[in-house]
């Protein structure tokens, strides 16, 4: 038996190093299932003061309105020309414009969707790290 003494310690007498009279532990378990008895009744008060709504059924939903169409959308020559103009610079070779088409409007993406766009450029950064051998 390996005996660890500190500065102030009394070393125990006897066989039982750990003597823990039977009334105080009686007492403290009593005591805790009082306190657990004094939660669970608080528990059942609160939950009678806020009862869960029940839930209606919903109203008639209104039918959807119909979809308009957004009206074509014109370039003036100019823009067309600009547009030509800068593809001929980028492109040397002969091209042919088949469509212009505006941008969708401005897109506010949520912090959850970027940072899929960014876990999902990591999962592809460490796929591409792994090489056959």
């Amino acid at each position: 038996m390996i005996s660890v003494a500190t500065i102030g310690s009394v070393q125990p007498q006897g066989e039982q190093a750990l003597h823990v009279p039977w009334l105080t532990l009686l007492v403290v378990l009593a005591g805790i299932a009082v306190l657990m008895l004094i939660i669970r009744g608080l528990g059942f008060f609160l939950a009678k003061q806020h009862p869960v709504p029940t839930l209606k059924p919903a109203a008639s939903i209104p039918p959807p309105s119909p979809v308009k169409k957004a009206p074509g959308y014109v370039l003036d020559p100019q823009t067309v020309a600009a547009i030509a103009a800068v593809i001929s610079t980028v492109i040397p070779k002969p091209f042919g414009i088949l469509k212009i088409a505006p941008t969708p409007e401005k897109q506010d993406y949520s912090i959850e969707a970027l940072m899929q766009i960014w876990s999902m450029e990591g999962r592809r950064q460490i796929y591409d790290s792994h090489r056959i051998r």
